[in-house]
């Protein structure tokens, strides 16, 4: 006869804090261990997570795998692996930051020669772009 003493989950590996380039794919990794073998749950903030286009969850022989595609700035944010089974509870986080791609600012559209006349008041209109958004001042 063998008897199975359940083992209460712990992490083994710890998820670790990101800070990601936009647009980059970002994979949090773990990896967990308990008998039987946990349950595993995501969670962003308090939201449960599922497997989507945004969110691909990944389980395999105890390494807990949470991969974004595509970072953008929504997906800031603490993440949160739980592993439970019936002898118990684990529950690791990592908070997951962008470092946003900048782009010099530029004027899409540039002051245009214009006559007034005087004592008449004059409209001047410049468009610029960039990221972060341009601050313009006369």
């Amino acid at each position: 006869m063998v008897v199975e003493v359940p083992v209460p989950p712990r992490f083994t590996k710890q998820l670790e804090d990101i800070v990601a380039e936009e647009g980059s794919q970002v994979v949090l990794e773990g990896v967990v261990e308990g008998r039987p073998t946990p349950a595993i749950s995501w969670y962003r903030a308090s939201t449960a997570l599922t497997d989507s286009p945004d969110f691909r969850l990944e389980y395999v022989d105890g390494s807990v795998r949470l991969t974004l595609p595509e970072m953008t700035e929504k997906e800031t944010g603490t993440y949160t692996c739980e592993a439970t089974n019936p002898a118990g509870r684990a529950v690791n986080s990592a908070n997951l930051s962008i470092r946003v791609k900048t782009l010099a600012p530029k004027f899409i559209k540039g002051l245009e020669n214009t006559t007034v006349s005087d004592g008449n008041t004059i409209r001047l209109i410049v468009k610029a772009s960039g990221k972060p958004k341009p601050n313009v001042k006369w």
